[in-house]
């Protein structure tokens, strides 16, 4: 069963406080075991942010020519932005350039502050208190934009629990 990795920091860091920094912070996370949600692995906490593994991912269902997002995983980045009230986004990962093009990320914000940022190699997602706080089915949402079957299943990714009404909910995506 997935654990709310999310809630998870904020219990330790409101139960510890600010007299620690994130390296200790991650520290003590790690000391509880592993922490992972919908195929997202916790690796650190760094600049506000909790950083994930993600499932192995290909980059040519990432990317587009140009260096942009799929078609796909705009559709369900956009779907996600909208259900939990943030702004979609597209900066480049400016220091990697693949033959002259430039590739692009997603960000999620706020009108305030950077939520998440969805890349194929990780996942940030934001837990300081003083921003918007990412609703508790996040995670959930976004396990649809590094899942290969939902991608290709849902054309544009329909939330989990659309995949379970249209019969599509496949083992490696199945939650106990």
């Amino acid at each position: 069963m997935d654990v709310d990795v999310l809630a998870k920091v904020r219990e330790l860091q409101t139960e510890i406080g600010q007299g620690v920094d994130e390296a200790v912070l991650t520290d003590l996370l790690r000391a509880e075991g592993e922490l992972e949600a919908y195929g997202f692995r916790f690796l650190r906490i760094s600049g506000g942010f909790a950083v994930f593994e993600v499932p192995k991912q290909n980059a040519r269902d990432w990317y587009r020519e140009g260096g942009w997002p799929a078609a796909a995983k705009e559709r369900i980045a956009s779907r996600i932005a909208a259900k939990h009230h943030l702004e979609l986004h597209e900066p480049p990962d400016v220091e990697t350039v693949y033959g002259g093009e430039y590739r692009h990320h997603i960000v999620l914000d706020s009108s305030k502050d950077t939520l998440v940022v969805a890349h194929p190699r990780y996942l940030k997602i934001r837990i300081s208190r003083r921003q918007g706080i990412p609703g508790p089915t996040l995670m959930e949402d976004l396990h649809s934009l590094y899942c290969e079957e939902c991608t290709s299943h849902c054309s544009g990714g329909f939330r989990i629990k659309r995949l379970r009404e249209v019969g599509l909910w496949h083992e490696p995506c199945k939650q106990d």
